[in-house]
């Protein structure tokens, strides 16, 4: 009898680890101050791709406390919108050590819309719309899968600099899961939630 309640209560503990393991974690985005994206392009006699390098974009844990930074690299259409894939996307702590990496970010980026300008040094200000997923495997060997939406917006200076455009992710949710196939109950392993 007491070995039969032995083994339901390691059944149990074993369940209830493996279900912390593969708890979703969701998490905001807002700008790091004064970082925005910088813009590329790729021509041919004329520009046939843009791409966005975004980067220090802070993630903001459940407690409401930045827990680290999130960047990514995308590369859209001649206009800066549309699909884009084989993107990269990381996930690093408050120490700079990577939580998340991978090279398969996929998505689109809406078209640009007209949107109220926040500051006075601002003009022609625009918003657009990211959605990607992407998956990967967490340094400890565990595969993960996720996904980002967030609202980058552009914008004019005013003043001496009218033709100074900025790029920034304003805010956003990102989300992320380890896959319930690869959970090792007895691995020890490193994410965001435990750091």
């Amino acid at each position: 009898m007491k070995r039969l309640g032995s083994a339901a209560l390691l059944l149990f503990l074993q369940l209830t680890l493996a279900s912390i393991l593969n708890a979703q974690t969701t998490e905001s985005l807002q700008p790091y101050s004064g970082t925005f994206c910088s813009l590329f392009g790729y021509f041919d006699g004329q520009q046939i791709d843009k791409g966005y390098n975004c980067a220090t974009i802070q993630t903001i844990n459940e407690n409401g406390d930045v827990d680290g930074t999130l960047s990514f690299h995308i590369l859209a259409g001649p206009d800066g919108t549309g699909a884009f894939q084989n993107g990269s996307i990381v996930k690093s702590d408050l120490l700079s050590q990577i939580v998340f990496a991978a090279s398969n970010f996929t998505g689109t980026l809406s078209a640009y819309a007209p949107v109220t300008c926040t500051f006075a040094t601002q003009q022609n200000c625009m918003s657009a719309a990211l959605t990607g997923n992407f998956s990967g495997v967490y340094p400890d060997g565990i595969t993960f899968s996720g996904s980002v939406i967030a609202t980058i917006e552009t914008w004019h200076l005013t003043g001496r600099f009218p033709k100074v455009s900025k790029t920034q992710v304003q805010n956003g949710t990102l989300t992320y899961t380890p896959d319930s196939s690869a959970v090792r109950p007895n691995a020890e392993r490193r994410d965001a939630r435990t750091l």
